[in-house]
């Protein structure tokens, strides 16, 4: 790896690619699930789900690459063109907000019917489990709009669970909401990216 390369990659976070990869692959996989609920496909949640995993990953790899080819060719020449965005701790609203939704979907799940170990509480567990991580890449990396996908994620997983809209129908939307999510968050920092920087 060079050291333009080895750079970029300790500052992935500002160009937003691995956001925008991500998010397509989510929004793949959740917008299979939709499909095989609102059609007679007769695919129950379990198929519907590998299939849109399978789905995801292959995109999700084809992404990778083709990420790392505009990352050789667009990305690396301009690291050292460009100086490391100012970090800024996350602010106490902040983080009492992802808190607080994140622990009152823990004490619904286990008050509010039915069992936290149903079906129907997928979309709210995936939605805690995907925020904590981008939580904790939030504060490690005092990245603002981490923390702001973790209380969306928490928030889109416990609606899916509590909307009684169904366990396949919850689980194809929070996929799908939590991709388009990260796919728009991508975009405009890439935008923002490539306003700010320029190649030599």
């Amino acid at each position: 790896m060079t050291e333009d390369a080895a750079r970029a990659a300790r500052r992935w976070h500002e160009d937003g690619l691995t956001e925008l990869v991500a998010g397509c692959a989510s929004g793949l996989a959740g917008a299979i699930v939709l499909v095989a609920a609102s059609t007679s496909s007769g695919l129950d949640l379990a198929t519907a789900l590998v299939i849109g995993l399978v789905a995801a990953l292959v995109v999700g790899w084809a992404g990778n690459r083709l990420a790392g080819m505009a990352r050789r060719r667009y990305v690396y020449p301009r690291v050292d063109n460009v100086a490391p965005r100012p970090r800024f701790p996350e602010s106490r609203g902040s983080a009492l907000a992802t808190s607080g939704v994140m622990a009152f979907l823990v004490i619904a799940m286990f008050v509010a019917p039915p069992a936290p170990t149903s079906l129907p509480w997928t979309p709210a567990l995936q939605g805690l489990l995907l925020g904590v991580f981008l939580r904790y890449l939030g504060r490690t990396l005092k990245v603002t709009r981490f923390s702001a996908l973790a209380l969306f994620s928490a928030v889109v997983g416990g609606a899916g669970s509590l909307s009684g809209v169904g366990q396949t129908v919850g689980n194809g939307a929070y996929f799908g909401l939590v991709g388009l999510a990260l796919a728009l968050s991508g975009l405009l920092t890439l935008r923002r990216y490539f306003a700010s920087t320029h190649l030599p």
